[in-house]
């Protein structure tokens, strides 16, 4: 079978969808009964993935690219095509909604994965992708609830299923000595090193950190790349008010392997989610990758789960959150090799096989 994935962005450590995908396509590769490859943009001309044939085809996801981008999916023969969304990342761009039609005319089956919950904003976008699909995949049990209900009227009538994720990062291999370096370099004076990990965005609460920790006890590092500079403005505005303007450090992008280490340097890592986090997640699978205390947010708050080294608080619970990070912090595990994508890849290829029979 030869199944061809489809990302907006692909290289690792630089959006959440990517970090996925590769990660699948990887987990794919390794089994003897599949041909996987990925196409992408020209951007990620210099990525690679063990096993995986990269296909930086188009310069952008504007319309005028759809030539090169049909030339490299009809020349590299899927039997199945498979597309990422994140549902809000393309903007107003149309290429990405119309390709599933346009590759279902060519004759391929199409799946598609909606991995973050779609805004009534993009309806637009929404309705022409679920004109064809044949499969339709969620990271999360609970997307369709998270839909405005106007959008759940129009939802595709094909299988669909469920299929978590796994950590998107190596379990760090520093040495107990080079982690207490690796604090100290951040810590300036301060007792508790707490950083965030991942995309940069108003959903995931960033702002609240700074409510949550304590400037005079932490010291607090954002990782992760910041698209908006508005955002970036109104979060310097609010470290500035709540007295962060010397304890809190941008890291930008982070290559994979000293992302693992800066988590596992790390006293606790915070997730203060908006919508909730859990087992779709790669940010949390990371984070726990390297034994340490990460505190998050769900629906409705779970608390203490000292065998995952995992808080759970209810969303926007800031009080919960900083009662968790004043108790908590500090607490280790070893750290644990994830396995996930194993079992990702596994049920991803089971629902592909599914497809291509109800052909």
């Amino acid at each position: 079978m030869r199944v061809l994935l489809v990302a907006g962005t692909f290289p690792p450590g630089r959006c959440g969808v990517g970090d996925y995908t590769a990660r699948l396509a990887e987990a794919l590769a390794r089994s003897s009964a599949l041909v996987v490859g990925v196409l992408t943009q020209r951007t990620a001309a210099t990525a690679s993935a063990k096993g995986v044939e990269v296909l930086a085809t188009a310069r952008s996801w504007r319309l005028w690219e759809l030539p090169a981008l049909l030339r490299g999916i009809r020349g590299w023969r899927p039997d199945l095509i498979h597309i990422h969304y994140p549902s809000q990342g393309f903007g107003w761009r149309l290429l990405p909604a119309l390709l599933p039609a346009l590759c279902r005319a060519l004759g391929f089956r199409v799946v598609q994965t909606w991995h973050e919950p779609w805004p009534m904003q993009d309806s637009h976008r929404f309705l022409l992708q679920r004109m064809a699909i044949d499969g339709l995949l969620f990271v999360r049990p609970d997307y369709v609830e998270l839909m405005p209900p106007f959008l759940r009227r129009f939802m595709p009538s094909c299988p669909t299923r469920t299929i978590g994720s796994a950590a998107a990062l190596p379990a760090s291999r520093m040495s107990e000595d080079e982690r207490r370096q690796l604090q100290q370099r951040y810590l300036a004076g301060r007792q508790f090193l707490v950083v965030f990990f991942g995309f940069v965005h108003p959903a995931k609460g960033v702002e609240q950190l700074f409510e949550i920790a304590d400037p005079s006890t932490h010291s607090l590092v954002i990782a992760g790349g910041v698209l908006d500079p508005a955002y970036r403005r109104q979060l310097e505005e609010v470290a500035a008010v709540r007295g962060w303007k010397e304890q809190v450090h941008y890291t930008g992008y982070l290559e994979q392997e000293d992302a693992a280490d800066l988590i596992a340097a790390a006293d606790a890592v915070v997730l203060p989610f908006l919508q909730g986090g859990g087992e779709w997640n790669t940010s949390i699978h990371g984070a726990l990758a390297q034994g340490t205390l990460v505190i998050t947010t769900a629906k409705a708050g779970f608390g203490d789960d000292p065998a995952r080294n995992l808080y759970t608080a209810a969303i926007s619970d800031v009080q919960d959150m900083s009662f968790a990070l004043r108790t908590l912090a500090g607490r280790r595990m070893q750290a644990v090799p994830q396995e996930g994508w194993g079992i990702v890849a596994q049920a991803h290829a089971e629902f592909y096989r599914q497809i291509l029979r109800n052909r």
